[in-house]
């Protein structure tokens, strides 16, 4: 869900505040299209678990970061 990924992106970029949801927007969008069945029927799989991957992302982005590559 939504929720678990905002809770574990919170985790690996070290944020303490509160994570607060717009209950008066529907809820998510009304058709989901990510699907990987397919692609694990014919032998994919990931190879580097989601919280790993996150971790990995966020210290790309700061070494971007702070080689002046994005702005901030």
């Amino acid at each position: 869900s939504i929720r678990i990924l905002a809770d574990k992106i919170s985790k690996v970029v070290g944020f303490k505040g509160k994570v607060e949801w717009d209950k008066s927007k529907p809820d998510g969008t009304f058709k989901k299209q990510l699907n990987v069945s397919r692609m694990k029927h014919l032998g994919w799989k990931a190879r580097i678990p989601l919280e790993e991957g996150l971790k990995q992302a966020y210290s790309d982005f700061l070494i971007s970061l702070q080689e002046g590559n994005i702005r901030g």
